[in-house]
């Protein structure tokens, strides 16, 4: 399918125009196109990497293509493989050198030109202090280690003492399903999905504050999350339409 350019143009114009009124959604599909694994990926590495040490029988009925929360992360809990050791698999693979930064910030995709769009439209435009707000479902560290000091990395476990920290910085990031900065922030499992919004009111309270008031973005984000969906359609109801999201 080809892109409409006239359209895309128009949304970079629009967010350069008023970024203050923008909250920018960021997916799988973001950070899978500067080849970090998307969670089918993962699930396969895990079934593989716990097979070559004999968790995992070689007989088992498992293919190599399975969903991270679905199967693979319950069937090793079950076998008393510790959350940490999954965690450290998963880390690896999701680890961004950082002599590959400077060439993720020139390449040209969502990344990129998200990149572009922020630092070089906004920021350097723009006297004015504005902030930049980012959820994401992605455990990566990524987009901090991109953006650098200019960003705070806020997560369940860390958001009561980072949030102190969130006037002093140009970006706010929210990582709603952990990072892999904190192992026991990472939400694994569908049984973790369920208990995070109780075991987190704070950093939920604080993005679903930035959703009621911005408009929304979707990049690489396929609303699979019912949780984070619920969310958004609530905050939408009764609101002006002519303020569109994208």
């Amino acid at each position: 399918m080809e892109h409409d350019n006239s359209n895309i143009d128009a949304i970079v114009n629009d967010i350069k125009s008023n970024p203050e009124n923008f909250m920018f959604f960021l997916g799988a599909g973001f950070s899978n196109e500067i080849g970090l694994p998307i969670s089918s990926d993962l699930g396969s590495i895990l079934l593989k990497e716990f097979k070559n040490i004999g968790i995992i029988k070689e007989d088992s009925q498992y293919n190599e293509k399975i969903d991270l929360d679905n199967i693979i992360v319950d069937l090793l809990i079950n076998k008393k493989v510790e959350k940490k050791e999954i965690c450290k698999v998963i880390k690896e693979q999701l680890a961004v050198k950082n002599d590959d930064l400077s060439k993720v910030r020139s390449e040209k995709n969502f990344l990129g030109l998200f990149y572009r769009i922020i630092n070089e439209g906004i920021f350097k435009k723009n006297r004015k202090s504005i902030q930049i707000n980012i959820a994401t479902t992605n455990w990566d560290e990524t987009l901090s280690n991109v953006f650098g000091e200019r960003a705070l990395s806020i997560f369940p476990g860390n958001e009561v003492t980072s949030r102190l920290n969130i006037p002093g910085r140009r970006i706010v990031i929210y990582h709603l399903h952990g990072s892999i900065k904190d192992c026991n922030s990472m939400i694994l499992t569908k049984k973790d999905k369920s208990e995070i919004k109780g075991r987190d009111s704070v950093l939920w309270n604080s993005f679903k504050s930035n959703v009621d008031t911005h408009r929304i973005i979707f990049i690489g984000y396929g609303l699979t999350d019912e949780d984070i969906l619920d969310i958004y359609i609530k905050s939408r109801m009764g609101r002006n339409v002519s303020e569109k999201d994208y």
